[in-house]
């Protein structure tokens, strides 16, 4: 029998790389500004909180935050979570 090549699209193959590519990117721009244990603020529909930065989540664009109060775990929105600068 005679071996087969298996045909891809090298179109689907350089789009693959740019997202992988853009994934990073994402990734790195949410460890940067917005550390690990660093204090945030989350503003929502139903209030706000502070909290502390537990990890990062690049599919959605969300942060891992821990509630200072409850404890809570959640993931939230970049568009909801703010830098809150520690004083003193």
């Amino acid at each position: 029998m005679r071996s087969r090549e298996a045909r891809f699209s090298k179109i689907v193959e350089e789009a693959s790389a740019t997202v992988r590519a853009a994934e990073w990117n994402l990734l790195a721009a949410l460890q940067k500004n917005y550390p690990i244990d660093s204090l945030v603020r989350v503003v929502h529909c139903r209030g706000e909180y502070m909290g502390f930065v537990v990890g990062h989540d690049i599919f959605g664009n969300r942060i891992i935050i821990k509630n200072e109060e409850t404890g809570k775990i959640s993931r939230r929105w970049c568009r909801e979570v703010e830098s809150v600068e520690k004083s003193g």
